[in-house]
């Protein structure tokens, strides 16, 4: 999964505007901005975060994001006639654009809830950062939209209050038990001010382009035990087509096949019931030590330490 360039620029800057040198990091990480895997996004974090260790990156990343994170998808929301139909377009198409998160939506009395939950088992410190900025993306999303008071949005966090003061009039509510905003319901049948008939329709067909793109590229879910030729075969092209999009994608194979792993040794790692030598084997690794070797490259722990941490 390749991080999109924006995200990562906004985190780079701020850490550098904050006095951090990341150069000799991303040296020995082979961190490029428009090239950046999930493995690498969170050593990114991860070392951003030790640099700053009395930062709230999540608020601070936060509010810096703008809809253009996730375009296409935030211009069709922003650009669409009514928030109602705001938030279909959302619902549609989040799982291409949701960067490992997931998008819920549900009536709550008279109040529509927008509860965030993350589809990776990321681990609980860059749970707070990512969820976090996240939400207040959404909320500045939803914003643009209608003419809300500050206070017709609620923003729920589960983690405490840090010392840093939001701005004045947003309410915030801590310790809860999930990520979400809740807004009004009758909110979601007003015009929105940003309504624009042609940047909805430019929107969507990007979106439907990248759509087609993610089904297309589905064959790569299996890549952890496969080899090229492997899915070349499943796809019915020729391997030099698998390359071609690979690179059209700005991916390697190797790096994905990494990438890809990672994420499934993640998931695996939170199954109690799975010894490691069983995780390594179901990943391809004959011999598990191999496994912990290359698992401490992605997450610079070992694969037990790493579900200790997440028990």
């Amino acid at each position: 999964m390749l991080i999109p360039s924006i995200l990562v620029d906004t985190y780079m800057d701020y850490a550098e505007e904050q006095g951090v040198d990341l150069a000799k990091f991303c040296s020995e990480q082979n961190i490029v901005k428009d090239h950046v895997e999930l493995t690498q996004y969170f050593l990114l974090l991860d070392w951003i975060g030790r640099q700053l260790p009395d930062h709230d990156l999540g608020e601070e990343i936060g509010w810096r994001f703008t809809s253009q994170l996730f375009d296409p998808i935030g211009t069709a929301i922003i650009s669409s006639e009514t928030l109602s139909s705001g938030l279909d377009v959302a619902l549609k198409y989040w799982d291409v654009f949701g960067i490992g998160l997931a998008l819920l939506s549900r009536k709550h009395g008279n109040n529509v809830e927008l509860e965030i939950q993350p589809t990776l088992p990321i681990n609980e410190k860059y749970q707070k950062i990512i969820l976090k900025s996240a939400i207040i993306c959404l909320y500045k999303i939803i914003l643009q939209i209608l003419p809300f008071k500050a206070s017709d949005i609620h923003i729920f966090f589960k983690g405490e209050k840090n010392t840093q003061d939001f701005p004045s009039g947003i309410y915030i509510g801590y310790h809860a038990t999930e990520w979400k905003i809740r807004f009004p319901e009758h909110f979601l049948a007003e015009k929105s001010f940003c309504a624009n008939k042609l940047s909805f329709e430019r929107a969507i067909t990007h979106c439907e382009q990248v759509l087609a793109v993610y089904h297309q590229n589905q064959a790569f879910d299996h890549v952890t035990m496969h080899t090229l030729n492997d899915i070349a075969q499943i796809k019915s092209v020729s391997t030099k087509t698998v390359y071609r999009q690979l690179k059209q994608q700005g991916q390697n194979f190797q790096k994905l096949q990494q990438s890809k792993k990672y994420t499934q040794a993640m998931m695996l790692l939170n199954q109690k019931e799975l010894s490691i030598e069983k995780i390594a084997e179901t990943l391809g690794y004959q011999d598990p030590s191999n496994f912990t070797r290359a698992f401490k490259r992605w997450a610079h722990v070992s694969p037990s330490l790493y579900r200790k941490q997440n028990a």
